[in-house]
């Protein structure tokens, strides 16, 4: 019977391991979804001017990936998202974009969007 329990030690430690990631991965994604549905203040008015007007990239640091994709789309830049893999940001958040924030481009170019991918 010993040897049995000794059996069981190991599949408990894997199942308790699998719960502390599907809980960790939940609060993940509740919590870039509770950030997500926030107002955003940094957006600026969408307006319907010709392409080759010029706008500034905002600042989209601590907005989820998809609302900044979204927010950078709608002022009309082209958007590139990459991952990067960090334990400073949660996961899908915007760690950075390439040009950074406060730069003049014209509308049209593409924007680099760095989204923290997790640990």
């Amino acid at each position: 019977m010993a040897e049995q329990e000794r059996g069981m030690k190991p599949r408990r430690m894997y199942l308790v391991v699998a719960v502390a990631v599907a809980l960790g991965t939940l609060g993940t994604v509740l919590g870039a979804v509770a950030l997500s549905s926030r107002p955003e203040q940094a957006r600026p008015p969408v307006t319907s001017q010709p392409s080759s007007r010029s706008v500034v990239v905002p600042d989209l640091a601590h907005q989820s990936g998809v609302a900044a994709a979204h927010t950078l789309r709608e002022i009309g830049f082209k958007v590139q998202m990459t991952g990067e893999h960090t334990v400073a940001w949660p996961m899908n958040l915007v760690i950075a974009t390439n040009p950074g924030p406060g730069v003049r481009l014209a509308s049209g170019s593409t924007i680099n969007l760095e989204v923290s991918a997790g640990p």
